[in-house]
């Protein structure tokens, strides 16, 4: 057994000896392990290993997600998934997208090219959202997220740090959680925004990091479209026009807006397991929230007209 190997959470995965490099990746916030692979036939992977997720109750996730419209170039393909490390973690083994963080592109882009990006964001999206949902694992999702929002109204309440303005955020979401009805519910991404997209060699946008899939509401996919705003708001204004074909329902911005803000109000107490800069990053975004907002005075944002 390879040095590589050895004593490593992978080294019981089938295949794993014909792996030539293995490399870290330390990105992002999931408490996942990543790692680059690549096999000695020059293949090139993603792997995934978690201590925390249930293999077989999120298998019906993963049946969905392998039953994606085929956009290989877009979206990794599942390769194959199982136990390892002794059976004490879960793994999947993802094909690998080539391409450079969004966010570390989108500055040289035009913007006409900013905008065709959303628009390809916003198909893509819609290609997910397509994906087939087994239906005897849906919930009441009306219910689930009220509950949702009570619990994350009581975790920034016990959070000893406050947004300057987060009565705004409170008001809001408590005048407008009632809008809340049932819509028929899909399958989600759950983490869809910029910092989860890659600009291909082709200059194309492709979906990364499915490891917060759901089945939900549609719209509630929008509520980490912030991150796209700050980066582009031509992104971000594309990725709706596209996702909707140019016929945004009435009610979508409220919708949208509450989601945003009960992630918001979230976004504080959970910044706080992190790090100090964590916590200043989603301060400053939600002052910039507030602003597009104006304090939930309106509620479709700034860089949306």
């Amino acid at each position: 057994m390879s040095q590589q190997l050895k004593n490593r959470p992978f080294q019981d995965i089938p295949g794993a000896q014909d792996w030539e490099l293995i490399e870290k990746i330390e990105a992002g916030w999931s408490h996942d392990l990543k790692y680059y692979i690549q096999d000695q036939s020059g293949s090139q992977f993603l792997l995934r290993i978690s201590d925390q997720k249930d293999l077989l109750e999120e298998r019906h996730l993963y049946h969905s997600f392998q039953n994606l419209p085929k956009l290989s170039s877009h979206f990794p393909q599942l390769i194959k998934e199982g136990y390892c490390n002794k059976n004490q973690g879960t793994y999947r083994l993802f094909s690998w997208i080539a391409g450079v963080p969004a966010l570390d592109k989108i500055a040289s882009f035009t913007p006409e090219q900013c905008y065709h990006l959303g628009l390809q964001a916003g198909r893509l999206l819609k290609h997910i959202h397509a994906a087939p949902v087994e239906e005897q694992h849906l919930v009441d999702w009306v219910a689930y997220y009220q509950a949702k929002i009570d619990r994350k109204l009581d975790a920034y309440a016990k959070c000893h740090l406050k947004y300057d303005k987060g009565e705004a955020l409170i008001d809001f979401i408590q005048q407008t959680r009632h809008l809340l009805a049932a819509q028929k519910q899909c399958f989600l991404h759950g983490d869809y925004h910029i910092g989860n997209m890659l600009i291909t060699p082709a200059e194309d946008i492709a979906i990364i990091d499915f490891n917060r899939l759901e089945y939900a509401d549609p719209w509630a996919e929008f509520n980490r479209i912030n991150w796209t705003a700050q980066a582009s708001p031509l992104l971000a204004k594309g990725q709706i026009e596209a996702y909707f074909d140019f016929s945004i329902p009435e009610t979508f911005f409220h919708w949208m807006a509450l989601f945003i803000a009960v992630n918001q109000i979230g976004a504080l107490p959970w910044a706080m397991d992190y790090s100090e800069k964590d916590v200043k990053t989603i301060i400053r975004q939600t002052e910039e929230i507030l602003v597009w907002y104006q304090d939930f005075q309106q509620i479709i944002p700034s860089w949306h007209a």
